[in-house]
């Protein structure tokens, strides 16, 4: 169970070869410019989440999210006790 942090729409694209069903991905940074991307991929929405205080600095709205959650930095920290590997994809 990977914990994938995707840190921009490049790093999403790069991330969904090596995306497996029991992993979690989380959307941070510019990665939440990807949303619309993933949500078209094979990745269940249930499957991500994105950083609400990065969606809100960046204006994306609820409805561009596709059903994705947003979650604080708190729950972050739980992701990655929860999940092992933790891998970062960047540009």
């Amino acid at each position: 169970m990977s914990l994938h942090l995707i840190f921009s729409p490049t790093g999403a694209k790069a991330c969904l070869s090596r995306w497996s069903p029991d992993d979690r991905l989380v959307l941070l940074g510019d990665g939440v410019y990807a949303a619309n991307q993933l949500t078209q991929s094979p990745v269940p929405a249930a499957a991500i989440d994105m950083m609400a205080s990065d969606a809100e600095a960046r204006g994306i709205t609820e409805s561009e999210q596709g059903g994705i959650s947003c979650i604080d930095y708190k729950q972050l920290v739980g992701l990655t006790e929860e999940h092992s590997p933790v891998v970062s994809w960047h540009d």
